[in-house]
């Protein structure tokens, strides 16, 4: 695995689990503490962590791990800004462990704070690592992300492919080289000079989780949809009673299929003729002139 990847993984794997123990210590406080005493019955006699009933500190905790949730996730969309939310979150993590140090040592040689200190103190020094590795990682990604230029990320471009595929399938006309699929890139960088990929992006996704919430349902994404059932989603989408719906397939409509059979080869395969020919001779004379 490139090491940028690794990075943006970790990073990732670390804001879901922020989010996951941020949503323990909401709904089960007590019994968080209680699984983290029983815990420590493997490692060694620690006392139980002291009770208290006040839930501001519950609240205060909550918030924070809302706010390393979202450093995390916002570093890891661009590592080549990414320095300034990964110096958050290291101080963060970092002042947490050194405050669970001090507790341990001070109020209860408890294991909770023991491992706080443990956890807290490991994911600082991951987080100062790829502080320190951000740039280099950044050389890794490919040009337009080292340019901090807006991109499909993977997902997207699968979701693109399998639209592409069921707007403009190979058949007679078209070849595998002149299909939908193949003007992919075109189709993103059209959207991103308009300013309009992340709102191109939100489309792709509303498509991919359609297939759950709206008819026909098959509760599986559209990308694993097979390519005869993609294309009845987008007609359903079509003749839609619900105008923002159809709205937005007319739009992707023209944005994809603009650059699939505005290709000169794909327009003789087609059988249209070209807009010259189509003169009369003594209009092209004319126009010579």
């Amino acid at each position: 695995m490139r090491p940028d990847r690794l990075a943006i993984l970790t990073l990732r794997v670390l804001a879901l689990s922020f989010a996951v123990v941020g949503l323990q210590f909401l709904l089960a406080p007590d019994a968080t503490l209680a699984s983290l005493d029983a815990t420590g019955a493997y490692f060694g006699e620690f006392p139980a962590t002291p009770a208290t009933g006040a839930r501001l500190w519950l609240a205060l905790s909550v918030a924070y791990m809302l706010l390393v949730t979202l450093l995390a996730l916002l570093a890891q969309r661009d590592l080549a800004r990414a320095r300034p939310y990964l110096a958050l979150l290291f101080a963060g993590k970092a002042s947490s462990s050194l405050v669970a140090l001090l507790a341990y040592r001070t109020v209860s040689p408890a294991f909770p704070y023991l491992a706080n200190f443990v956890v807290d103190g490991a994911i600082a020094l991951t987080v100062a690592a790829i502080w320190a590795a951000a740039p280099r990682l950044a050389a890794y990604a490919p040009d337009v992300r080292a340019r901090g230029v807006s991109t499909l990320s993977r997902v997207d471009a699968r979701i693109l492919r399998a639209v592409l595929e069921a707007l403009a399938p190979a058949g007679s006309a078209l070849t595998a080289e002149t299909a939908g699929p193949s003007v992919g890139g075109a189709v993103e960088d059209y959207a991103r000079t308009a300013g309009a990929l992340g709102a191109f992006r939100w489309l792709l996704r509303a498509l991919e989780a359609s297939p759950f919430v709206l008819p026909p349902i098959w509760l599986r994404r559209f990308s694993k949809l097979d390519l005869e059932d993609r294309v009845r989603v987008l007609e359903a989408w079509e003749a839609s009673r619900f105008w923002p719906r159809r709205q937005a397939l007319a739009a992707l409509k023209l944005v994809t299929l603009s650059h699939v059979y505005g290709r000169p080869d794909v327009l003789r395969a087609i059988g249209y003729q070209d807009p010259l020919e189509r003169v009369p001779l003594d209009g092209a004379a004319e126009l010579a002139r």
